[in-house]
């Protein structure tokens, strides 16, 4: 999903083989036209609105090149756009730029067509250029906050500030109040303009409110470690995933997010729930992640000194990697501080079998002759 835009493309880059920048023929350069640029014009704003962009370019490809004003390169770029030629639509607004098109909308225009081509580094140069010369709406925003994510930037340098009659999730003059700091002072982590988390939550704070933004949203809570509230924002938007008209495979990327956020949170039920949908959406891709799991769930567990849900997930844990010698080894080592002899000793059995040269065999073997009263 993208953004709301002077003109609307996939984001999928089509390279248009062998065709000349802005599509016109350089052969052309000593020719003089027998029609003024302003008829040209004409016939281009009439075609644009038809809808009929390769029609625009087809006419700008009997211009030529030298006969461009900054007004003829954006329309014919905004025509190579709307047909998903990002190269040449990304051509012409340079070009138009260069012959004094700079203009906040051409740049806005042309960081999308970078922010399409995930040329990261240009969109957010050109993005913040346009928002120098003067705009700033929703989808300035929104277009930043993508470029800042795709190249880690979810905070900025954040900072520490002491703000009164203010709570997180508002703005300062100049920065996004991410979350308080301390209590005792009234302080606050503050981001910059210069971070994804900062121009999505003003794009949201503009009015912006679609299940793209708030899934940004909750992936940047998940980046950078507030998995409560990446938890939340999934947790609101439920409804919105189940009936979106989403793919099964993004779909199941959203669950399985929503999963790691829900470990992060110390939920091992909820993470184990959004697992299997993510896998039962996507098999393929999630399948393995879902049989690893158990292990991770019985470890938390041992973390937390519950003995019996330990011992649970780590027999799930060992029928899923039934030749993991190591998953045995530790499954035979909970059943044995529980008690339960018999199942440790059948367990270090299929440890040994599986690892007759295990580092901890002197103690197993040990015990298993206990067991058998040798």
């Amino acid at each position: 999903m993208f953004v709301k835009s002077i003109f609307r493309f996939s984001f999928i880059a089509i390279i248009v083989a062998g065709t000349p920048a802005f599509g016109l023929n350089p052969e052309d350069s000593n020719r003089q036209t027998e029609t003024p640029l302003s008829g040209y014009l004409v016939k281009a704003r009439q075609l644009e609105s038809e809808g009929r962009y390769a029609e625009i370019i087809t006419l700008f490809n009997s211009l030529p090149w030298n006969n461009h004003n900054g007004e003829s390169l954006v329309m014919l770029g905004d025509a190579h756009a709307r047909q998903s030629n990002l190269p040449q639509a990304q051509t012409c607004y340079v070009e138009a730029i260069r012959s004094g098109e700079e203009t906040a909308e051409t740049r806005f225009k042309l960081g999308q067509v970078y922010l399409l081509q995930r040329k990261y580094g240009l969109a957010i140069e050109s993005l913040n250029i346009s928002q120098q010369l003067g705009l700033s709406n929703v989808d300035l925003h929104y277009c930043l906050a993508k470029a800042y994510m795709q190249t880690g930037n979810y905070t900025g340098k954040l900072t520490s500030a002491s703000l009164a009659d203010k709570t997180a999730g508002q703005f300062t003059d100049t920065h996004y109040i991410v979350e308080r700091y301390s209590e005792k002072h009234n302080s606050f982590l503050l981001a910059p303009p210069e971070s994804a988390i900062y121009q999505l939550h003003l794009a949201i704070k503009q009015g912006l409110n679609t299940l793209d933004a708030n899934l940004m949203a909750a992936e940047t809570w998940l980046k950078i470690h507030r998995y409560k509230k990446a938890v939340e924002t999934y947790s609101a938007h439920l409804l919105e995933i189940e009936n979106s008209p989403l793919t099964a495979e993004e779909k199941a990327e959203i669950h399985f997010s929503w999963a790691n956020a829900l470990y992060g949170n110390d939920d091992m039920e909820g993470y184990l729930e959004h697992l299997k949908h993510a896998a039962s959406l996507d098999s393929k891709k999630f399948t393995t992640p879902l049989r690893e799991s158990y292990a991770k769930i019985a470890a938390r567990y041992n973390q937390r000194g519950d003995l019996k849900k330990y011992i649970k997930y780590m027999e799930l844990a060992s029928t899923e990697f039934l030749h993991n010698p190591e998953l045995h080894y530790r499954l035979g080592n909970a059943y044995w501080e529980a008690g339960n002899t018999q199942s440790a000793v059948e367990q270090w059995n299929i440890t040994l079998q599986l690892a007759p040269d295990h580092p901890d065999k002197k103690r197993m073997l040990s015990h298993i002759q206990d067991s058998l009263g040798i």
